[in-house]
């Protein structure tokens, strides 16, 4: 439904710090996931040392065997045909397995295996609908009837199916970074509502493309579409014709491979935007450490990491809509400052000339300058800027009629087209806007930089060896962009 509706879109909306705070949470979650078979079931606690310690050996050979085989056509070239052919995952797997039964079965010890924790057997070999009866599956639907079922079922499914979402879209982006194609976001999502109802036909557990598992086929070689339709169909044969021999694989061996996973998932980047965030400059440019960002994104990468995993109670969607939250405000705020008020004057009106967005963040700011008890007839010039939001509009529909009730004039000039849209389409709401609206389009005088001064003597602000500024049209100013300036460089909105 969400892919039929176009909402794929919504990703442009992820900020890069959200994205690595999603990463890195998932990273944690998978990674808790999988320390699980080195524990007890039912009771939690650890198992032996012995077998947790050849666990750990397995868990590194497939590590190490995952990391390494892709290497060998570089010391050996021959071999790299052959080694295009073999995933690294099924060599990680056999060689794991191998050391289980060549080496940890004959000392006298074994590690847990697909049987020990979920055997496969003929009577699961096969996908079975969930509404026919059937001795390896007992579906208890009458839990269905039950006051708070459709509350959890609906409340669980959004969740997941953002969770799902969030993920499956991340992880087009990385594969399009790596395969340097184009992705569809809305295919990628029509895919998993597909997939997902599919698997809840058939009674089985849904999914989403996972960034760790995807990144891993890429890597293997598996740059077309038809790669995981591939390792989908694999999958499927071995489970129907050679379940058997999954039941002989460790464990450990598929801890390996998820532990991997892991390394690649996280951001290790991060760390260091976090450390140069906390120091000083001074011992930064000491350390030659220069990936500091501002404050905001990286909290907005912290919480979303953090809140991925705890409290109890938080997932990945809550996650990401906090890590929005954060980013926002800090934009917010951090756009607001850079919004200017100059003065100056024209005859004996007062001329204000504004530049940055106009939004709720800096409206009121220039709410608080047009005050008509201290001012008489006032002229408010738009330079660069652009109305953007309800507020925006309020304040000045507002200090309009605080101008009239004092019998004083207020006149704008400069408005965009942009702005004018907005304008329009909210004429019966803010009437006082348009009567003092002016079609006349001045020269704005350039911003003080910090290396410029104010010259008292005209009003006028002047910087060292600037060439005159001048408003462009209307038209010209808005045939693409609305780009405005702040004392920090020219943003395009």
């Amino acid at each position: 439904m969400l892919g039929a509706m176009n909402l794929n879109k919504f990703i442009l909306l992820l900020p890069a710090s959200v994205i690595t705070g999603f990463c890195n949470g998932l990273a944690i979650v998978i990674f808790v996931a999988n320390l699980a078979p080195f524990k007890e079931r039912g009771t939690g606690t650890w198992r032996k040392s012995e077998e947790v310690g050849f666990m750990v050996c397995i868990t590194l050979i497939s590590m190490a065997t995952l990391q390494w085989f892709p290497q060998i056509p570089k010391l050996i070239p021959k071999a790299s045909n052959v080694v295009k052919l073999i995933p690294a995952t099924l060599v990680a797997v056999i060689i794991a397995s191998a050391f289980e039964f060549v080496v940890v079965r004959p000392s006298g010890y074994r590690t847990v295996t697909i049987r020990d924790v979920s055997e496969f057997t003929p009577e699961t070999a096969l996908p079975i609908p969930f509404f026919v009866d059937h001795s390896c599956c007992d579906y208890d639907m009458g839990k269905l009837r039950e006051s708070d079922a459709a509350k959890t079922i609906i409340i669980q499914g959004i969740l997941l199916t953002l969770v799902g979402t969030f993920e499956s879209l991340l992880t087009a982006e990385v594969v399009e970074d790596y395969v340097k194609t184009p992705t569809d976001g809305r295919r990628v999502m029509l895919a998993m509502g597909g997939g997902n109802m599919l698997c809840g036909f058939f009674g089985t557990m849904g999914g989403n493309a996972l960034i760790g598992n995807t990144t891993l086929n890429v890597l293997m070689g598996g740059k077309l579409r038809i790669g995981p339709t591939i390792t989908a169909l694999t999958i499927m044969i071995i489970t129907i014709f050679a379940y058997p021999l999954l039941n002989f694989i460790p464990v450990a061996a598929l801890v390996g491979l998820m532990m991997t996973l892991v390394i690649r998932t996280f951001k290790w980047f991060s760390l260091k935007m976090f450390l140069a965030t906390a120091l000083p400059q001074r011992i930064r440019d000491k350390i030659k450490l220069q990936t500091k960002v501002p404050r905001y994104e990286a909290f907005a990468i912290l919480a979303t990491t953090v809140l991925a995993n705890v409290p109890k109670g938080t997932n990945l969607a809550y996650a990401v809509l906090a890590g929005v939250i954060i980013s926002a405000l800090g934009y917010s705020w951090r756009s607001g400052n850079l919004f200017e008020i100059n003065e100056t004057w024209e005859g004996d009106k007062k001329v204000f000339e504004v530049n940055g967005p106009l939004f709720f963040a800096s409206a009121n700011r220039l709410a608080k300058v047009l005050n008509p008890n201290k001012t008489d007839d006032v002229i408010l010039v738009f330079c660069k800027t652009t109305l953007i939001d309800y507020t925006a509009l309020d304040v000045l529909n507002k200090v309009r009629e605080s101008y009239e009730g004092k019998e004083k004039e207020i006149e704008f000039r400069g408005l965009d087209e942009e702005s004018m849209r907005v304008i329009n389409k909210a004429t019966g709401h803010f009437g006082s806007i348009k009567p003092a609206i002016s079609d006349n389009h001045p020269e704005c005088h350039p911003s003080v930089s910090p290396g410029g001064k104010l010259d008292k003597s005209n009003d006028k602000p002047t910087i060292p060896g600037a060439p005159p500024f001048s408003l462009p049209s209307q038209h010209a100013l808005t045939a693409h962009a609305s780009p405005w300036c702040g004392t920090t460089g020219c943003v395009v909105m």
